[in-house]
């Protein structure tokens, strides 16, 4: 396995943080400050404005006249995996990260990540993951008890790929502290080439756990880093949350889309996915008729 090393010698930034940007202009400033502000090694900022019909396309350029760190791409409307697909495509940083255009990140993530990257357990490390924070309305919680670093190998990824069907397994550590969704996590680019993984376009649900699982299946070595902070914004617009009438339809094709990838790895998922199935029905229900 390739260990990691500086790509700031040869010019390469250390992360590439990657914001899909679609109808935010009320939060994203205090996104790309948050990620702006951050210290401790080169990064570069790539904006993805979605066909957005309000400011965030303009905010998106009045960053990047302001900082050469920020770049932007302007597409048509697509939606959040293309989004994210095109600054994947863009990104030339070592490490990946993705941020929600309405989230933000604790102003000591980099350094705190730095930090860790230049210890000896790091050097082999494809994905990282951070601790998740939800804001109701914006609003950072109380502080919970500090946790300590903790390095995944090859059979917590197993664990974390039975988990994308079903979170209540007891395997040997706290999963549900590892979210499906994509940010939260920092991503060796490396691995994410070399397992070809993309989100997929057509899903209107469940695309990161699709794009996650590509990834699990290819890593043999990860960490949980508790001290990078990620806050999720919770707000009623969210896509998330609220009445949907084609909640069944996209829960549908996620199931589909979950039995396609699990048929092509070795084991029997059959268990797994009638669980999810269930889960899944009883979600789309709540989403389409409450």
């Amino acid at each position: 396995m390739a260990q990691n090393s500086s790509p700031e010698a040869a010019g390469q930034p250390l992360v590439s943080f990657i914001v899909p940007v679609y109808k935010v202009a009320a939060y994203l400033p205090a996104c790309v400050d948050s990620i702006l502000a951050q210290q401790g090694a080169s990064f570069e900022v790539i904006l993805v404005d979605d066909g957005s019909p309000d400011e965030s396309g303009q905010i998106c350029d009045d960053y990047a006249e302001k900082d050469a760190r920020v770049r932007v791409i302007h597409q048509e409307n697509a939606g959040v995996s293309a989004a994210r697909n095109a600054g994947l495509d863009a990104a030339i940083g070592q490490w990946l990260c993705f941020v929600d255009g309405d989230d933000w990140i604790a102003p000591d993530f980099l350094a705190r990540f730095t930090l860790w990257f230049g210890s000896a357990s790091a050097q082999s490390a494809q994905i990282c993951f951070v601790r998740h924070i939800e804001c109701p309305d914006g609003k950072i919680p109380p502080a919970t008890a500090a946790e300590q670093n903790a390095m995944l190998d090859e059979e917590d990824f197993q664990w974390l790929l039975r988990g994308g069907l079903n979170r209540d397994l007891k395997g040997r550590r706290d999963y549900w502290k590892i979210k499906p969704a994509t940010p939260c996590k920092m991503y060796l680019r490396d691995v994410v080439l070399q397992a070809k993984a993309q989100f997929p376009i057509a899903l209107r649900t469940g695309e990161d756990l699709l794009f996650n699982l590509q990834l699990y299946r290819v890593t043999r070595l990860g960490a949980y880093l508790p001290g990078l902070r990620y806050y999720h914004r919770v707000w009623a617009n969210s896509v998330s949350q609220g009445y949907d009438p084609h909640a069944l339809e996209a829960y549908t094709l996620l199931q589909q889309r979950l039995a396609e990838f699990f048929a092509s790895l070795p084991g029997d998922y059959t268990d797994d996915l009638a669980n999810r199935a269930v889960l899944s029905l009883g979600f789309c229900c709540m989403l389409q008729f409450c």
